[in-house]
């Protein structure tokens, strides 16, 4: 194996881990198995979602195609997650079925504007985004571990939720080129002036 081809099996390996274990927590939702054996995947899902990223930069093979994989596999992930909180905790979930739905409905519009426009899959990685993974990860070791305790964390994972969504279509409305790994919209609008403004 060529030494590139090496450096990218980490952080490839590592967003696999995460794609693989939202089919293994959903199973796990219709299995008779105590409820705590859920928010250590969680946490590994969420620790391999943080450290893929470093690791690729760190090794130097951050590649465009790579992050929108990482995309994917969190896509993927708590995609499970959400059906295994259905499974797990119908009251609560039904509870906010429709602000729930309206980020289901947001995440498709993001990725069907994005690949219009820049014919390819969404990986902005803004901050809002990161800090609302966050959130999610937290909200879903609580629910899936103990139900109700989550409801305030549910709360707050979908208020920033709608909030990181409208940065999303501003970037996306604003951008000039294929926005990967951006801070913000006002990072890109930012840019786009600077580069206007240079001779």
């Amino acid at each position: 194996m060529s030494a590139p081809l090496a450096r990218l099996a980490v952080p490839f390996a590592l967003t696999t881990l995460r794609l693989l274990l939202g089919p293994v927590v959903l199973a796990l939702a219709f299995l008779p198995v105590s409820r705590l054996v859920f928010p250590p995947l969680v946490v590994v899902a969420f620790l391999s979602d943080w450290l893929d990223g470093v690791v690729a930069r760190r090794l130097g093979v951050a590649r465009p195609w790579l992050r929108r994989y990482d995309v994917v596999a969190d896509l993927v992930f708590y995609l499970s997650a959400l059906v295994a909180a259905c499974v797990l905790e119908p009251a609560l979930i039904g509870d906010y079925a429709v602000p729930i739905a309206g980020l289901l409905v947001l995440e498709a519009a993001c990725q069907a504007v994005h690949l219009v426009r820049f014919r390819a899959a969404i990986a902005t990685h803004a901050y809002l985004c990161k800090a609302w993974s966050v959130a999610i990860a937290v909200m879903m070791t609580v629910l899936l571990g103990w139900g109700e305790a989550a409801r305030p964390l549910l709360v707050l994972a979908i208020v920033l939720g709608y909030v990181a969504y409208l940065d999303v279509f501003l970037i996306l409305a604003i951008a000039r080129r294929v926005p990967v790994d951006v801070i913000s919209s006002y990072h890109v609008w930012r840019d786009d002036r600077t580069a206007e403004a240079t001779p």
